[in-house]
């Protein structure tokens, strides 16, 4: 292990127990009830204390103070004559770490290679031993900030299973539509920024639901998803007919497979991965998938043949 890496981790960890200290024992305690207040209200779990794994990180980060700062910067600004200049730089780095939920695409002994579902970008964070065990896929709940030119996690991170990247993604996309809808344009990045509480609820709700037994039809029906598969026949033409397409988006591509996400009516419609030799569309209903079955064969029937449709229930690919 990186001794250097080591040392800028336990640093982390001692400056952000700091600012908590801070926030807790100085004159903040009627701004800490506010805040607490308001991520009740806003988040699904009722049961917060100020041990709360999400409220802790959401306080820091995002809580706003009437001075327009956060925690953190709050105690840089107050605090930063009894800090040095190396603490400081590391605590302004840490104050600017990014919010999202990524999935892991390589991994190495050095670097984990991330895309930010959310945001559809691509970035590299230092591997450790802790994600050794850790498959590829999988989604990771995290800040990420940059330090000397490396980028790290916070140590609060939040692993979700990589089965529920398309509900994610669904439910991301239709909550930032209804926000624009109400507020007006934003970017997706400040989106995230001041809606923090939405991601943490994501984790949230996917841990209530793998802590569930699924005895019923009912919960089992809710959560499964929706696949057609199609031979491809000219890989190049259908690749094109998607890049092309308006309502269509790229996510990513990773090993010949395009991953790409077809939207309706501001909604995500289906998800589509394609490769030289299958396309498959998956939906979070039937109903979803009789329409994007019937959009995309009116697109390129020509180029693809029908193979099958199933419906994977959520035990079957957990």
């Amino acid at each position: 292990m990186d001794i250097a890496y080591e040392e800028i981790k336990m640093f982390e960890e001692k400056l952000i127990n700091k600012v908590l200290y801070f926030a807790l024992e100085g004159d903040y305690k009627k701004q800490i009830e506010i805040a607490k207040e308001i991520f009740k209200k806003n988040y699904t779990s009722r049961e917060i204390s100020i041990n709360e794994s999400c409220f802790v990180p959401w306080l820091l980060w995002s809580y706003r103070l009437q001075n327009g700062n956060n925690f953190l910067e709050e105690y840089i600004e107050v605090k930063s004559s009894d800090e040095n200049d190396e603490s400081l730089n590391l605590l302004k780095s840490i104050s600017n770490a990014k919010l999202s939920i990524y999935e892991i695409l390589e991994k190495n002994s050095d670097n984990l290679k991330l895309n930010d579902i959310l945001l559809n970008k691509q970035v590299t964070v230092k591997n450790t031993l802790e994600f050794n065990d850790i498959e590829i896929g999988t989604l990771i709940l995290a800040r990420i900030y940059n330090y000397e030119n490396q980028n790290f996690f916070i140590n609060d991170y939040i692993i979700i299973d990589k089965t529920f990247k398309s509900v994610i993604e669904r439910s991301f996309y239709e909550k930032y539509m209804e926000y624009q809808e109400k507020y007006g344009f934003v970017s997706k990045e400040d989106f995230i920024k001041y809606n923090s509480i939405l991601i943490y609820d994501f984790a949230n709700i996917i841990d209530e639901l793998i802590s569930k037994s699924l005895k019923d039809l009912e919960s089992q029906d809710r959560y499964s998803v929706y696949q057609s598969t199609y031979l491809v026949l000219d890989f190049q033409k259908v690749k094109d007919k998607f890049l092309n397409y308006e309502n269509a988006e790229l996510d990513y591509e990773e090993n010949g497979n395009f991953y790409f996400h077809i939207y309706s009516s501001k909604k995500i419609l289906c998800e589509i991965v394609l490769n030289k030799f299958k396309l498959e569309i998956e939906c979070v209903s039937k109903t979803d998938r009789i329409k994007a079955k019937k959009l995309i064969e009116n697109m390129i029937k020509e180029h693809i043949k029908h193979v099958k449709d199933e419906m994977l229930m959520l035990d079957d690919i957990l």
